[in-house]
């Protein structure tokens, strides 16, 4: 069974390429659109394989165990760890092609599962790790009210001292009546997100003056499909954004934090010239869960291709 979308980008954290393949363009078969049905038995997930297709092939293996995801494995070697505490994650630690550890993250959140801290250390032990690099970076955040969270990052030297240049740097976060984010300021900077059916619909960016408006399989919203759930909890969506990270990092973060499946978006430039493109269809299997992705997607003409298989344990 699939469903059908309609036209195209979508981005993963990945270093090196394994295969040269052509460029032709690859076809994605036609679906049925808008297909309904309901998932008998959720199953437990145990992988999700992702393959890229441009001019070459790069791909990730994301691996679960008991209902939390454990690392994410990339074909150019590079490789990040996950640990956690109350379901929560902890402990996040990205290693370079190299084999070495290059930054280690760690997560404190409040009573509630709302992030309160960041830290990011860097392993100078890395050889491709230098002294100007910083020590720690921390973010911290605070919850005022209902309006807003700020958010305060310091930068640390090697040696524990705060950094000469741009020692610290204050943002803020502005929540809408879902108490969702929907605008992100800092300085000289903002994203603004509006939302329909609690799905992101138009982001607009002022520095790059760019505009994406997205679409969504309204209602339709699969086990396994938020990945940032299972490292972020209950709220999974705030939590992402305020982390700068996600498990399939994507051109924003804000994409891939929609209640429902993502049909496609397009991204235009101050002139009104779309720029980037995605049309996304997916297959489901005889349990109604998940099982495949196509991602098409297209960034100044040029396409390139993701395929996303679902691999259960029953």
């Amino acid at each position: 069974m699939f469903i059908m979308n309609k036209p195209n980008q979508f981005v993963l954290l990945l270093f090196l390429a394994l295969t040269i393949l052509s460029c032709d363009k690859k076809s994605i078969s036609n679906v049925l659109e808008n297909e309904v049905f309901e998932a008998i038995e959720p199953g437990i997930l145990s992988s999700i394989n992702l393959e890229r297709i441009s001019c070459n092939v790069t791909s990730a293996t994301v691996n679960f165990s008991e209902q939390e995801i454990t690392d994410v494995q990339y074909s150019s070697g590079a490789k990040t760890e996950f640990t956690y505490t109350n379901g929560l994650l902890a402990e996040r630690l990205e290693y370079h092609i190299n084999g070495f550890l290059l930054f280690s993250y760690a997560y404190v959140y409040d009573a509630n599962g709302r992030l309160l801290e960041i830290s990011r250390t860097t392993n100078y032990n890395n050889p491709q790790v230098t002294q100007d690099w910083a020590s720690v970076v921390v973010s911290q955040f605070s919850y005022a009210n209902s309006n807003y969270i700020t958010r305060k990052e310091f930068w640390y030297e090697a040696d524990e001292q705060l950094s000469d240049t741009n020692s610290e740097a204050t943002q803020y976060y502005f929540l809408n009546n879902q108490q969702l984010i929907s605008k992100y300021e800092t300085v000289g900077w903002y994203e603004d997100y509006n939302y329909t059916n609690n799905n992101p619909s138009v982001i607009q960016n002022s520095v790059n003056d760019e505009s994406m408006f997205m679409t969504h399989f309204n209602g339709v919203n699969l086990s396994g499909y938020h990945l940032q759930e299972f490292l972020f909890g209950e709220h999974w969506k705030n939590n992402s954004k305020l982390a700068f990270f996600n498990i399939l990092v994507g051109r924003t973060i804000v994409e891939l934090t929609g209640e429902d499946l993502l049909r496609s978006y397009d991204v235009y430039d101050a002139n009104g010239n779309l720029t980037e493109s995605l049309n996304v269809e997916y297959e489901v299997d005889v349990q109604g869960r998940l099982k495949k992705q196509y991602r098409e997607f297209t960034n100044y003409g040029s396409p390139y291709y993701e395929n996303v298989t679902y691999v259960f344990d029953n």
